[in-house]
């Protein structure tokens, strides 16, 4: 089976990776249509039951990542001029460039072909069957769970919650490690 991935960021190249790892005979191809080193946004925060999930799928991933990481437990939240702590939620961040250097490194180890600054291709005529991915436009099955944008109006009074609450400030403590 041929698998085709449309978009070599961080979801595309870790389905890529992880495609090629199930079934090494696999053909599997991203298409990228930027270079590898663009990137857009700064970093990635990973909470811990992610990462868990990560390290069960891919060790080799999960090990790299984690010499990159800051780590931090408590999270600080001002309301109404009060700080409060919430501690025993686990995270880990990292610079999304460097998650990027780390799996595209992944997909030239286990064989992935990777194409930058290319599109990809509109249609194959070969006659082989080519499975397309594509983590920013795949559809959503009908039976998932969508979050539906809030109706109300967008003034900043309508946007008030009934009960009251409105995030102030969100800031993390210094990583601990």
């Amino acid at each position: 089976m041929k698998i085709a991935v449309v978009g070599g960021g961080p979801g595309g190249l870790y389905f890529a990776a992880l495609a090629k790892q199930l079934d090494p005979a696999r053909e599997v191809t991203v298409w990228e249509r930027n270079a590898a080193d663009d990137t857009f946004g700064f970093g990635v925060v990973f909470s811990d039951e992610t990462l868990g999930g990560i390290e069960n799928a891919d060790t080799v991933v999960a090990g790299r990542m984690a010499e990159q990481f800051a780590r931090w437990t408590d999270i600080d939240i001002t309301f109404r001029g009060r700080t409060h702590t919430i501690g025993g939620q686990g995270f880990a961040a990292m610079s999304r460039k460097e998650l990027l250097r780390v799996l595209q490194e992944r997909c030239r180890q286990l064989g992935v072909l990777v194409h930058f600054q290319t599109l990809a291709p509109m249609s194959r005529s070969s006659g082989e069957s080519t499975t397309w991915s594509s983590p920013r436009t795949a559809p959503t099955p009908p039976s998932a769970s969508v979050p539906r944008r809030c109706s109300r109006p967008r003034s900043t009074a309508a946007r008030r919650n009934t009960c009251g609450w409105e995030p102030t400030v969100c800031s993390r403590r210094s990583p601990s490690s």
